[in-house]
C-alpha cells in the first residue's frame, strides 16, 4: 500500500466519486479565499496611501492641535518628544483587531457550503485577479468617501463659511464676530456631529474609519464567496457565526474603544455615529455585490466566450461520441449473441463451434441467408441514428454562433 497512489476502502467507486467531489469543494473554497485575501490587501495597501497622500493638509486644516496631540512616551529607542499628526493614521492596535477579526473569520470558510462544479476546474488567474481588484477597489472608494465626509464635519471645516459649529476654545485668536458658534444642522452633522457644533473630534474620526474598514472587509467575505448575489446560497453555519461575532465585536469595540485604554488616541462612537457607518457599509456592500462583481463576471465571460463555446463544444462532442460508441458496442454483442458464431480458425485448425450436426462445417457467413434483425438491433439502430443526428445539429448551431460573432 506504501507505493500506490490511493487505496480504496469500500467496494465500488463511490469512494472515488466522493473524493473528486471533496477536492472540487476544497477547489472552490480555496478560491474564494484568494479573492477575499487579494481584495482586502488591495483595500488596506491603497486607503492609507491616499489617506497619508491626499488628506495631509485636510488633517491639520479641519482639526486642531489639541485634537492631534500625540503625547509624549517613553520606546525602546529613547524618548518620544510630544508632536502633532500631520496625516491620518490609526493606532497599531486598531490594525490588530482588524488582522485578527478577520483571521479568524476567513479560517471559517474552509466550512464553508459550496457547490461542487460539473466539470473539472482549472485556475482562471485573470479572472480571480479581476474580481479581487473590483472589489478592492470599492472598498477603497468606500473608506476614502468616508473620510472625506468625516473630514468635512471637522471644526475647522465647512463650518467655518457656513458661521457654525466652532468651538471657540480652538481658535482662541480668531475674531469672536467672524466665527460662529451656533449648531451645524446639516444631514451628515446631524448624524456624526456632537450635540453642541455638530461637528466630529479627530478621535472620532478615527474609530468611524477603524469600524468602516472592519466591517466592509467582513461584508467582502460574503461578496467573494458567490458568482451571484451573496444570498444566493447559504453560508456555512460556522462562517455565519463567525460573521456575526465579527460582526458584534467591532460594533462593541468602537462604541467603547475609550473604556477599554486611554492611549490608543481612540474615542467611543456615539450610537448615531455607528449607526451611519453601518448603513454607509450597507449601501457600499450591495453596490459591490449586486452591480460591480457581477458586471466583471459578465465582463469576463463576453471576453472568453468563445473559449467557453469551444469548451462546450468539446464537452458535449465528448458526451455524445461516448454514448455513440456505447450503442455500438451494444449492437455488436446483441448482433452476437444472438446470431450463429462465424467460422474462424485456432491454431490451424477450425474450433469446435463452427462444425454443425453430423460433424460438418457450418456454412460462413457469406453463404448463410441474411437473418432477420431481431426487434432490440432496430431499436438500437435507430437510437444511433438519432445521436448521430443531435451530433450533426450541435456542430452546426456551433458553427452559426460563430459566424454571428465573427460579423
Amino acid at each position: 500500500k506504501v507505493g500506490l497512489d490511493i487505496v480504496l476502502t469500500d467496494p465500488g467507486l463511490k469512494t472515488i466519486i466522493d473524493a473528486i467531489l471533496r477536492a472540487r469543494k476544497i477547489f472552490a473554497r480555496v478560491r474564494n479565499y484568494c479573492i477575499y485575501r487579494i481584495s482586502a490587501t488591495f483595500q488596506l495597501i491603497f486607503f492609507f496611501f491616499f489617506a497619508v497622500v491626499g488628506f495631509k493638509n485636510t488633517v491639520q486644516t479641519n482639526f486642531p492641535d489639541e485634537q492631534r496631540t500625540i503625547a509624549a512616551a517613553q520606546t525602546m529607542f529613547g524618548e518620544s518628544p510630544m508632536e502633532y499628526e500631520t496625516v491620518f493614521t490609526l493606532p497599531v492596535m486598531a490594525l490588530v483587531a482588524i488582522t485578527l477579526l478577520n483571521d479568524g473569520l476567513i479560517i471559517s470558510i474552509c466550512k464553508d457550503k459550496v457547490v461542487p462544479a460539473v466539470k473539472p476546474q482549472k485556475w482562471f488567474l485573470r479572472e480571480i485577479f479581476a474580481v479581487a481588484v473590483a472589489l478592492g477597489f470599492v472598498l477603497v472608494v468606500e473608506n476614502c468617501s468616508l473620510l472625506l465626509i468625516g473630514m468635512n464635519v471637522g471644526p475647522g471645516s465647512e463650518a467655518n463659511a457656513q458661521g457654525c459649529g466652532q468651538n471657540p476654545k480652538y481658535y482662541p485668536d480668531a475674531d469672536p464676530s467672524a466665527v460662529g458658534t451656533a449648531k451645524c444642522t446639516g444631514f451628515v452633522n446631524g448624524w456624526l456631529g456632537d450635540d453642541v457644533y455638530g461637528t466630529i473630534t479627530y478621535r472620532e474620526l478615527k474609530t468611524l474609519i477603524y469600524m468602516s474598514l472592519s466591517l466592509s472587509g467582513f461584508c467582502t467575505v460574503l461578496s467573494a464567496r458567490t458568482k451571484g448575489f451573496w444570498f444566493s446560497r447559504r453560508t456555512g453555519y460556522l462562517l455565519g457565526s463567525a460573521t456575526i461575532v465579527a460582526f458584534i465585536a467591532t460594533t462593541l469595540l468602537a462604541l467603547h474603544v475609550s473604556d477599554i485604554s486611554s492611549d490608543l488616541d481612540m474615542d467611543n462612537l456615539r450610537p448615531s455615529q455607528a449607526g451611519f457607518v453601518w448603513i454607509w457599509v450597507l449601501i457600499c456592500f450591495s453596490v459591490q455585490d449586486m452591480i460591480v462583481k457581477r458586471g466583471v463576471y459578465a465582463a469576463y465571460d463576453y471576453y472568453n466566450r468563445d473559449t467557453e463555446i469551444k469548451n462546450g463544444e468539446d464537452y458535449m462532442h465528448a458526451i455524445v461520441s461516448n454514448q455513440i460508441e456505447e450503442e455500438r458496442l451494444t449492437m455488436r454483442r446483441t448482433s452476437l449473441h444472438g446470431g450463429a458464431p462465424s467460422r474462424s480458425t485456432v491454431g490451424g485448425r477450425v474450433s469446435h463451434g463452427d462444425f454443425g450436426a453430423g460433424g460438418m462445417p457450418r456454412a460462413s457467413s457469406a453463404d448463410r441467408m441474411p437473418e432477420r434483425k431481431s426487434p432490440s438491433e432496430v431499436r438500437l439502430e435507430k437510437k444511433l441514428i438519432r445521436l448521430e443526428e443531435e451530433l450533426s445539429l450541435l456542430r452546426e448551431e456551433v458553427a452559426r454562433k460563430k459566424d454571428k460573432k465573427g460579423v
